[in-house]
């Protein structure tokens, strides 16, 4: 009899088990359905083996999904380990060790949809990584942090800067790092993408350039003699020198002459391909422009400067502006620019396309009109006397003449800049979706 009991009273014992463990299973797969919210994602410092990082004491990498291999993990956390033991301490007091900026970086599939629930994925993302950033896993002392944040399903990348961080590592720099960089994310090789990033971050906060093809900088031979403007160069620098002198000052305080808006021009053959192959012309031109600008070329005092690049072989050209000059050379005036000045580079005549597109940004700096006259362009030339080429311009703005052939048209494209995807966030950079 007590065996003929037993057997039914481990059967029930068996499936009240099976219950409670498929009510374990239940619960656990719960956040994996409803995404992670940010009061409830684990500190890869206070409690690194909730975020993935077996065996580790402390950690920089929270990926409590297990989207990175533990070898991927391990890598990418050296690098950041490194980052706060190498860098200089920005602080007012220093440890004297490990006290340099810290760069933690969040991982997960998806974010919970919040409150209120039909918040954007870009709106939730910037949330998620700024809570992180400020409140949960503050770790420094002088707001030197930063939190790179990855949800793979929503197709969200965030960087959140603490406001010392944010002195060196601008929305620009960034910028240039994410445009660089978003082909791994792309491609969901999400170790390389943050690996190199993180890369980035650090060598600008040790005071390097963002740039992993800052050599490609070496092959740039500036205006004079390259792709044949030879004759040309001395009117160009002039014209851009004048624009310095001649427009108004932009920013609070002058010192009274050549202190207005500022434009540089680089031209090059190619760009290198060095750390980014699978980058596309038009991303590797955005990024040299921006880095140009914001960081190499930086030459005023309140973002007045604009650069235009121009890659001959490549067939691109990008006019990255500073913030100061952007109030002025709005994105439709440049565009503009650009259209009426395009038949220039397609046919190869890169210093007329230059002087021209130079004139006219000038023109507007100086609070004229976008659209200069063509004798004021055949006179900056200079060639061949002043009267024959005032008229052949002209003749050249009433008739569309001297445009080049159809079928190249389509090769230059002047991109809308990445400067007017501003950051009105207080720093904190959308990297939008990938």
């Amino acid at each position: 009899m007590s065996g003929d009991r037993l057997s039914p009273s481990l059967s029930r014992t068996t499936w009240l088990l099976l219950l409670f463990l498929t009510g374990c299973l239940f619960v656990s797969n719960a956040r994996d359905d409803t995404g992670w919210a940010p009061e409830d994602y684990p500190d890869p410092i206070r409690a690194p083996e909730l975020c993935g990082r077996v065996n580790w004491t402390a950690s920089f990498v929270c990926d409590p999904d297990g989207i990175l291999t533990a070898t991927e993990a391990y890598h990418l956390d050296k690098e950041l380990v490194s980052t706060i033991r190498d860098t200089p301490c920005p602080c007012e007091s220093c440890a004297g060790e490990y006290d340099g900026y810290n760069i933690a970086v969040a991982l997960m599939k998806r974010m919970s949809p919040g409150d209120p629930a039909g918040s954007s994925l870009r709106v939730r993302a910037q949330g998620f990584a700024m809570y992180l950033r400020a409140v949960a896993w503050d770790y420094g002392r002088c707001n030197e942090g930063v939190v790179i944040l990855v949800s793979t399903e929503d197709r969200q990348i965030y960087t959140a800067t603490g406001a010392t961080a944010r002195e060196k590592l601008t929305d620009d720099i960034v910028d240039n790092i994410y445009a660089e960089s978003r082909e791994y994310f792309t491609a969901g090789r999400w170790a390389e993408g943050l690996t190199e990033m993180v890369t980035r971050y650090k060598k600008v906060f040790s005071g390097g350039s963002s740039s992993t093809s800052a050599a490609v900088i070496g092959s740039m031979f500036g205006v004079v003699g390259l792709c044949g403007i030879g004759v040309f160069s001395d009117h160009l620098d002039l014209l851009l020198f004048t624009t310095l002198r001649d427009t108004p000052c932009p920013c609070d305080s002058c010192p009274g002459q050549n202190d207005g808006y500022n434009i540089a021009v680089a031209l090059m053959k190619r760009m290198s391909t060095s750390g980014m192959a699978a980058s596309s012309p038009r991303v590797r031109a955005q990024g040299f422009a921006m880095y140009l600008r914001a960081v190499a070329w930086d030459y005023g005092k309140c973002d007045e400067g604009v650069v235009i690049f121009v890659s001959t072989e490549d067939r691109q050209i990008y006019t990255a502006t500073g913030a100061t000059a952007r109030q002025k050379l709005i994105d439709a005036t440049v565009d503009n620019i650009y259209m009426e000045t395009r038949k220039y580079f397609t046919a190869g005549r890169w210093a007329e396309g230059l002087a021209d597109m130079v004139t006219r940004y000038k023109n507007v700096l100086e609070g004229g009109s976008s659209s200069a006259t063509a004798a004021v362009i055949g006179c900056v030339l200079g060639v061949v006397g002043f009267f024959t080429i005032c008229i052949c311009c002209i003749k050249c703005r009433m008739c569309d003449c001297g445009g080049g052939g159809s079928g190249t048209t389509s090769s230059y494209h002047h991109h809308e800049h990445w400067y007017h995807t501003s950051h009105n966030s207080g720093g904190y950079y959308d990297g939008g979706g990938f």
